[in-house]
């Protein structure tokens, strides 16, 4: 039973979550189903030090996440994270840094 304008809106558009799924936001306003059942490796392009904070999925697969914190102690790797969680809408926790914590091409394992 939808619960929230989200859910009915969901709903009327025929788009529902399953457990291991997540919905994801398009630019049109349409919501789709990603699986992220078992853990999935994706390449973020990290921009530290930017106006505005942002998570872009491009047409490639791969994300391209702005950030206000600098690259210097770990803070910017700090910030993807918790950009893509909010993003993903999945933990914190499930989110790794596999390759690249020191550059600004990563590969990011979500659990």
């Amino acid at each position: 039973m939808p619960r929230t304008k989200k859910d009915f809106e969901a709903a009327r558009l025929g788009v529902f979550a399953t457990p291991g799924s997540l919905l994801t936001h398009l630019s049109c306003g349409i919501r789709i189903k990603e699986n992220l059942s078992v853990p999935s490796k994706i390449w973020v392009t990290v921009k530290p030090q930017a106006s505005r904070e942002s998570v872009t999925k491009l047409s490639d697969g791969s994300y391209r996440v702005t950030c206000h914190a600098p690259p210097r102690d770990g803070e910017a790797n700090e910030a993807v994270i918790k950009l893509l969680a909010q993003y993903l809408r999945v933990p914190k926790s499930a989110i790794k840094i596999i390759r690249g914590s020191s550059g600004r091409k990563k590969l990011i394992e979500v659990a």
